[in-house]
């Protein structure tokens, strides 16, 4: 099935060296169990990409919401869709993020 338990590294690049803080990640909310939508089929019978599954943002507490904080040696994240929810910062602070699937 299309993206099921594939890892995303994201190798992130903020604007300026040494940089110590939010903003080059996404942020995150870890699910307590993996969270799959249905597979859907074309009249073909090939399996079609899943779309996102999408949350509106008042239903999510604040409590749960990491803010992971970019610094030397955390310049990689790694995690998987099915795993957690993950959305832009608040306030963005990279240059570039490279995603690898």
């Amino acid at each position: 099935c299309f993206g099921y338990g594939i890892s995303n590294i994201m190798l992130g690049f903020p604007p300026t060296d040494g940089y110590e803080g939010p903003g080059v990640f996404s942020h995150v909310v870890k699910l307590d169990r993996e969270h799959v939508r249905a597979t859907t089929t074309q009249d073909s019978g090939a399996e079609l990409p899943r779309e996102p599954i999408l949350f509106p943002h008042d239903e999510i507490g604040e409590e749960f919401i990491v803010r992971l904080v970019y610094a030397s040696g955390r310049e990689l994240l790694m995690f998987r869709d099915v795993d957690c929810i993950h959305s832009a910062p608040d306030v963005t602070y990279r240059t570039s993020v490279m995603r690898f699937m």
